[in-house]
């Protein structure tokens, strides 16, 4: 499949082609600047453009990003099939086309060793004309995805928002596609690592030649092109450190320039809006000459027009290739997450006796109350937020293997960026609380060695999980369920899969309680399935008052109906009554003034305090 827009072909035979990738809401045309400076650039040599547009031309499309780089791909090897005197192909975006341009290059180029480009990504092969891909120049592309902060300005933070709430709320797969490359979208956080191995597989073998060590196949046909990404100073659409993916792009600016692949170039007096307007003022023509120095610049000259983007912040992460293991402890809902230090001190002093160097991170998505808990949207931008953190790790700890504790919502956590991101991975997981639905898969997961081992621990007393999660999952999406009490299903079913016939002795927390630290830091560190110990601390069943309430599962919806429903009706009757004289009389409803306004006030303080226990409980 093609698609269709301005195709720019040279009055000869051409050496080189472009591909242009216009921005959300633009067109071909709203990239004339760029392909008539591109044109100029490449005169000598001769140059094909090929400048699609794309079905985000319509802010509203709900084209997923996915099949977009598959008709890009069809494109492009229709257009090198019919015009095959190509030497070079450049790839040029602007926008969300400068997203879309690094993960074109990625899904055509050779795959790294090991890495999932995604199961679900039909047609995501290596193309032959990636090898002839050499540089990629982007503008104003947001590369970690976008997101709304403080900072964003009004217009940009209204409409982002909007795109937002239109995403997470609409039915079925009808989303923008702006939506998919927000900040820990599954599109954008496979794009970072695909790109974050992509380039480590060529260091490697560029450091193994450099060493005379014999290369092992599979050895790279494509090239680990330069990337230059052009970025206005007054550029307010995202934070630059959303359009500036330094933990995976990375910058060394004390390596030589002949080493380097990525060059962050700033365009003065530049908003989004103006990057890809070169016209006839000041800044628009230098604007135009630092996009044709970005395309035609030999590399060890790219510097003279680049600056260093690990200045824009003081707290990057540096490097440590030395460690070797990584493990990530999440807490649930109505929790602080401070028990979560205990264990990752718990975990380093296993691991000190075992000598691997490991590292524990305890990041916080702050307190979580019951009912975002129950909306899916929202638990997904959690789930977003920790994969983004995910690829902060990947990138500082190179060698590492990355493991998982969760509690309640930090289950959920894991489980859903194991479905939702191929390229996600953990070697030991450790689950208590579960909210997870009990016929998840984990088996397919062992075997396709995403993870290594599982280990889920139940309480005996887990109402909240009883009575909740696990009252839900009949509605496949709510996406929550009962494993915490009831268990995984496929349990037992692989010796990587194990869960505990016993249950500790306890409620919601009883399975990260002081006396399980030990156990869990085993588990983490060398793989040691958790014994059933202290005896004290487990029981071999399940409180006998909670299984009939479990299973009959009506928790929530009784939940709703009682105090959503029967009550406010019940305080809502009298003043009705009262107003309108409507219904039948009853010594109960004969009010006077002063005892309505009571009752008004009981009715709105039960308002008040039921908004305190959804939003804080």
């Amino acid at each position: 499949m093609t698609i269709e827009g301005l195709q720019k072909w040279n009055d000869g035979p051409a050496k080189v082609l472009a591909v242009v990738l216009h921005g959300w809401g633009g067109s071909p045309k709203t990239m004339e600047y760029v392909i008539e400076a591109t044109q100029f650039a490449f005169a000598r040599q001769g140059v094909d453009v090929y400048a699609p547009q794309l079905p985000y031309a319509y802010r509203l499309r709900s084209v997923r990003a996915e099949k977009i780089i598959i008709d890009l791909l069809g494109a492009i090897n229709s257009i090198v099939a019919q015009h095959g005197t190509y030497k070079r192909i450049v790839i040029v975006g602007f926008s969300l086309g400068g997203v879309f341009a690094r993960r074109l290059f990625l899904t055509a180029a050779d795959n790294p060793p090991h890495f999932r480009r995604g199961a679900t990504f039909e047609g995501a092969e290596s193309r032959p004309w990636a090898s002839l891909v050499d540089r990629l120049v982007t503008i104003s592309a947001f590369n970690r995805g976008w997101q709304v902060t403080g900072r964003t300005d009004w217009y940009s933070s209204f409409i982002l928002n909007l795109l937002g709430l239109i995403g997470h709320l609409s039915p079925g797969d009808w989303r923008p596609t702006l939506f998919d490359a927000r900040l820990g979208a599954p599109f954008i956080v496979q794009t970072r690592l695909h790109w974050l191995a992509y380039r480590r597989w060529h260091a490697d073998i560029r450091a193994k030649r450099k060493a005379g060590i014999d290369l092992e196949p599979p050895v790279p046909r494509t090239k680990d092109p330069i990337v230059v990404q052009l970025v206005g100073r007054q550029d307010s659409f995202t934070s630059p450190l959303d359009l500036v993916d330094i933990s995976v792009d990375g910058h060394d600016p004390s390596s030589p320039s002949h080493d380097r692949r990525y060059f962050y170039v700033e365009m003065l007096n530049t908003n989004h809006d103006r990057a890809t307007v070169f016209d006839g003022t000041t800044d628009g023509i230098a604007r135009r000459q630092l996009f044709i120095d970005s395309l035609t610049l030999p590399r060890r000259n790219l510097d003279k027009i680049a600056s260093d983007p690990s200045l824009l912040a003081d707290d990057i992460p540096q490097v440590d290739p030395t460690v070797t293991d990584a493990v990530f402890i999440m807490h649930g809902i109505r929790d602080d997450g401070f028990w979560t230090h205990h264990i990752a001190k718990a975990v380093r002093e296993r691991a000190a006796t075992s000598a691997p160097s490991i590292r524990a991170r305890t990041p916080s998505y702050g307190y979580f109350a019951m009912l975002p808990f129950i909306l899916p949207w929202i638990r997904r931008q959690k789930v977003e937020w920790l994969m983004d953190q995910y690829v902060g790790c990947r990138a500082q700890f190179p060698k590492a293997e990355f493991s998982y504790v969760g509690h309640s919502n930090g289950t959920y956590l894991a489980a859903r960026a194991l479905k939702d991101y191929a390229a996600a991975n953990f070697k030991h997981v450790f689950f208590a609380g579960s909210v997870v639905r009990p016929d998840y898969d984990w088996i397919s997961l062992v075997r396709d060695r995403r993870v290594t081992k599982i280990h889920n621990v139940r309480a005996a007393a887990d109402w909240v999980v009883a009575l909740l999660p696990k009252s839900v999952e009949r509605w496949k999406k709510l996406d929550l369920g009962g494993a915490g009490f009831d268990g995984f299903q496929q349990a037992g079913k692989d010796p990587n899969v194990t869960q505990p016939t016993d249950f500790a002795n306890g409620t919601h927390s009883a399975a990260i309680a002081e006396s399980q630290w030990p156990h869990i830091a085993a588990f983490i560190v060398d793989g040691t399935v958790p014994p059933a110990l202290p005896q004290t601390d487990f029981v071999p069943s399940q409180a006998a008052w909670l299984k009939p309430l479990a299973k009959s599962q009506l928790g929530l919806p009784l939940l709703v109906l009682v105090f959503g429903i029967v009550i406010p009706v019940l305080l809502a009757m009298p003043l009705f009554r009262y107003a309108t004289g409507v219904g039948p009389a009853s010594p109960l409803d004969d009010l006077n003034g002063g005892e309505a306004i009571a009752k008004t006030f009981v009715f709105v303080g039960y308002f008040l305090l039921l908004k305190f226990v959804i939003t804080r409980v």
